[in-house]
C-alpha cells in the first residue's frame, strides 16, 4: 500500500505509534505539538504521498533530523 511505504520511508512509523489517535490526531494550529524533524517529515510525506507531481523542491528537510533519521530518510524517500 503506497501510503505505508511513504510513512516507512519518511521514518514516521514511531511517531504515529506515539500519537493518541496514529495518523487520525488532529494536530494544534500550525503543527505547534510537533517537532520540527516531525513537521519537515510529514510536508515531505505529503509531497511524496502525491505521485502526480513531477518536482518536489525539497529545502533544509534533512537539517532539523539526526543523522540517523536522516541517512534514512535520504535513501528511502529523496
Amino acid at each position: 500500500m503506497w501510503y505505508r511505504e511513504v510513512v516507512k520511508a519518511c521514518c514516521l512509523d514511531e511517531d504515529l505509534k506515539q500519537m493518541p489517535n496514529g495518523d487520525q490526531t488532529k494536530l494544534a494550529e500550525m503543527g505547534q505539538n510537533l517537532s520540527g524533524g516531525q513537521k519537515s517529515r510529514i510536508s515531505l510525506a505529503r509531497a511524496i504521498y502525491r505521485k502526480d507531481a513531477q518536482i518536489i523542491l525539497v529545502d533544509a528537510t534533512l537539517s532539523s533530523l539526526d543523522a540517523k533519521v536522516s541517512r534514512n530518510v535520504f535513501t528511502n524517500a529523496i
